[in-house]
């Protein structure tokens, strides 16, 4: 039986959709920016000294990352919750996704959610809302959605403290590209069981970056 074009259904890889959402976020508030506020997005024009100060500013939030998934702190309910959480998502998209497509994800998140976030909400309110509507769409579990919280107002800080979006969103995708690689470097050693014997079939490929 011969299937037509149209009826075939196109699988979309999940680094695009991740991408194609992202987007959205810095669409839309570029939209309401443009509607509401005669800020500037991006006050400072991007220079290489702001770049550099960008990326030793990603090291603080990476530190704490590695606090938060250190084999001592994973043994905490919290974190094993946020860790059975995460893990489809790391099976779905980062264990599936090259080095370069995990870049366009985290380039693409820094953008999209600092423009809607710092750029138009932090804005049009203050750094507290907007600190806290950010870790509520970063809901995975409550103790993430703290993280996510803290996340926003050191982001924020930055904004206000460098006069600048492009300082927050260079601390942003940096920081989630080190995440997603990190994630996908040791995941069999943040999804160890407690019991190895209790452990049916194989992991998921772990492809090269």
């Amino acid at each position: 039986m011969i299937t037509s074009p149209t009826s075939q259904r196109i699988a979309v890889p999940q680094y695009l959709k991740f991408i194609g959402f992202e987007l959205f976020l810095g669409l839309f508030g570029w939209f309401l920016a443009s509607l509401f506020s005669n800020n500037s997005l991006v006050v400072k024009h991007p220079t290489l000294e702001l770049l550099i100060v960008s990326v030793f500013l990603t090291i603080p939030p990476l530190i704490l990352l590695l606090l938060y998934v250190a084999p001592s702190t994973r043994k905490s309910q919290p974190i094993k919750r946020l860790l059975s959480r995460v893990q489809p998502l790391i099976e779905s998209l980062i264990l599936k996704s090259n080095w370069w497509q995990l870049l366009l994800v985290s380039l693409s998140a820094g953008v999209g959610e600092e423009i809607l976030f710092r750029g138009f909400l932090q804005e049009k309110t203050n750094i507290y809302f907007a600190s806290v509507m950010f870790g509520l769409l970063h809901w995975i579990s409550f103790t993430y959605a703290v993280f996510a919280t803290l996340m926003g107002l050191y982001l924020g800080w930055l904004m206000n403290h460098y006069d600048s979006l492009f300082v927050p969103i260079v601390v942003h995708a940096l920081y989630d590209f080190m995440a997603l690689i990190l994630a996908k470097i040791f995941w069999k050693n943040l999804f160890k069981p407690e019991h190895p014997q209790a452990q049916i079939g194989p992991h998921p490929p772990n492809h090269d970056l």
